[in-house]
């Protein structure tokens, strides 16, 4: 959101994790689900009802945090009973935004789930202001491809008015890391970093 403090973001999925976040300061919760996720490192859990006992947590222990919830999945036509359980479980909630990839759930949820803004999550592609703009239209924010550079951000901020996000992740920060994971394959630039 244009001229807004970065939020803190991260995924959660229990109370435990819930309370992790919000400890270290986080103010805006996505939560994550193993059958809607795309990346989810959880492991599976077949109750779709621990999203609204996270949604329950947060709203309970901290009004004040933004929450969305993660559907990145990549839909095909065996999902599709999957997300009308999703759309019915989050009819009633007031969460923050469900947040997309799949351009096929934009009109999905909102019709729907119409009191929820849509986040369309784009890990690549969509790198143009065209696209860009077309997604205004039907979505409250986009998350911009991690592929575009500061000068592509610059320029599309000029030519398309909108809600944008940018997100400072994992594989950004370890390229300028020690690469921690790597720890003992390479003694001579891992060392410092066990300590």
């Amino acid at each position: 959101m244009k001229n807004h403090k970065p939020y803190i973001t991260t995924y959660v999925h229990s109370a435990e994790s819930i309370d992790i976040a919000i400890n270290a300061g986080a103010d805006h919760l996505i939560i994550d689900h193993p059958l809607l996720s795309v990346r989810s490192w959880i492991p599976v859990i077949s109750e779709l009802q621990t999203i609204k006992m996270c949604i329950k947590t947060i709203q309970q222990t901290s009004p004040h945090i933004l929450i969305s919830v993660n559907v990145d999945l990549i839909v095909h036509q065996e999902d599709m009973r999957l997300c009308e359980e999703v759309a019915t479980l989050l009819s009633d909630e007031k969460i923050h935004s469900i947040r997309i990839q799949d351009v096929g759930l934009i009109p999905f949820f909102s019709k729907r789930c119409p009191h929820i803004k849509l986040t369309y999550v784009q890990e690549i592609g969509n790198a143009n202001s065209l696209s860009i703009q077309t997604f205004t239209k039907s979505v409250f924010a986009q998350q911009l491809s991690l592929d575009l550079t500061y000068k592509d951000v610059l320029s599309i901020q000029e030519k398309v008015a909108g809600n944008y996000e940018w997100l400072v992740q994992g594989p950004i920060l370890i390229q300028h890391s020690k690469r921690r994971f790597m720890a003992g394959l390479d003694e001579s630039s891992s060392q410092s970093d066990r300590s």
